[in-house]
C-alpha cells in the first residue's frame, strides 16, 4: 500500500477505489472542461483520512508545469459568461472578510473570469494572477486587462511579497504537494490576511453515494479533501479555518447536459436529443449537490 504523502502523518493507507483503466499521465487532458478521462486509483490514509490519487507519485513539479503550460481550453472560454455569474456570487461570500484597500493574489487564474470580478471590487486596490497556461494568461490580459504571470506558487513565494487575500478557485485539488504549498501560502499572507479556496468535501452525501463514479474524480485531481483532512493540514501550517460555506455552481444547460452524458451514459439518447435545441445555450442552471465548499482561512 502507498504511504500517506503527508510526511508529518506517517499513517498507513488502503485502496479506497481501484483504477478503472491505465494510469498513463502522458495521455491526460489537463483542460478543466475535458470530457475524456479515466478513473485513477484513490487511496485513503487510515490516520489522517486524506484521500489521494496514485498519480501523486508519478507527477513532479516539472512535468505538471509543462502540462499546464500547454492548456488551451476553448470550451471554458465559451462558458465564461456563466463562470462569471458563479464567481460573482462566490466572491460576494469572500469580500466581507477582507479589508479596504486589499491586495489580492489569485492562484490558478485560468481565463480570468474570477479575476475580472475581483479587480473591479471597491475593496481591492491591486490584483495579480498566477497561471501556468500561457494561453489562459494571454487571454486574461487581452480580454480583461489583468496582470497575470506564468509562475508557480514556489517561484512567486521567493519574491517575499505579502497579500491581504490569496484566493484559489478549484485549484488545491491540483496541488502535487499541498503540504508544501499551504506552507508557502501562509508565508505570502499578511498578518491579518485571508486565504480563501474552493474544493469538494468528500465527507458530504453525494461523493459518498457515487463513490468512484463521483464526477470530480479526475486524473489531474491529485488530492481529495474533507473538512477534517483540510483542518489537519491547515493546523500543521499555522492556519485556521474560520468559515465553511456551501458553493453552488452556475452553468449553461447545454454544458450540464454534456456532463450528464458522461455521468449517466445510459440516458445518452435524452441528452443528445435535448442538445439539438439552441436555446439551451442561453439557459443558466444552478447546480447544488452540497459537495462543493468555500473555505475561509486566516493565520492562527
Amino acid at each position: 500500500m502507498p504511504k500517506c504523502p503527508n510526511l508529518n502523518c506517517e499513517g498507513s493507507s488502503r485502496v479506497l477505489y481501484p483504477a478503472r483503466s491505465s494510469n498513463d499521465y502522458e495521455k491526460i487532458n489537463f483542460n478543466c472542461t475535458t470530457d475524456t478521462y479515466f478513473k485513477p486509483q484513490l487511496s485513503i490514509c487510515e490516520k489522517c483520512q486524506l484521500i489521494f490519487s496514485d498519480l501523486v507519485f508519478d507527477f513532479n513539479d516539472n512535468n505538471l508545469e509543462q502540462k499546464y503550460s500547454e492548456v488551451i481550453d476553448d470550451k471554458y472560454i465559451s462558458q465564461i459568461s456563466y463562470k462569471k455569474k458563479y464567481f460573482k456570487k462566490m466572491f460576494s461570500n469572500v469580500s466581507p472578510f477582507i479589508n479596504e484597500k486589499s491586495s489580492v493574489l489569485e492562484i490558478g487564474s485560468y481565463y480570468g473570469a474570477l479575476g475580472s470580478i475581483i479587480k473591479k471590487h471597491p475593496k481591492v486596490t491591486k490584483y495579480l494572477g498566477l497561471e501556468l497556461s500561457k494561453h489562459g494568461a494571454r487571454y486574461s490580459n487581452e480580454k480583461f486587462d489583468l496582470e497575470i504571470v506564468n509562475e508557480t506558487i514556489e517561484e512567486h513565494s521567493k519574491k517575499k511579497l505579502k497579500y491581504d487575500l490569496i484566493i484559489l478557485a478549484d485549484v488545491v485539488e491540483h496541488f502535487n504537494n499541498p503540504f508544501r504549498d499551504f506552507q508557502l501560502l501562509h508565508g505570502m499572507l499578511s498578518d491579518d490576511g485571508i486565504l480563501a479556496f474552493t474544493t469538494y468535501d468528500m465527507d458530504t452525501f453525494y461523493p459518498k453515494i457515487k463513490k468512484q463514479d463521483y464526477h470530480w474524480i479526475l486524473p489531474f485531481h491529485l488530492f481529495y479533501f474533507s473538512e477534517k483532512s483540510i483542518v489537519k493540514i491547515l493546523s500543521e501550517k499555522n492556519l485556521k479555518l474560520i468559515k465553511k460555506i456551501n458553493d453552488p455552481r452556475y452553468v449553461s444547460l447545454e454544458y450540464l447536459l454534456e456532463k450528464l452524458l458522461i455521468i449517466f451514459p445510459k440516458f445518452s439518447f435524452i441528452w443528445n436529443f435535448l442538445k439539438k435545441f439552441n436555446f439551451l445555450k442561453k439557459l443558466t442552471v444552478k447546480v447544488d449537490l452540497k459537495d462543493l465548499k468555500l473555505f475561509i482561512v486566516n493565520k492562527s
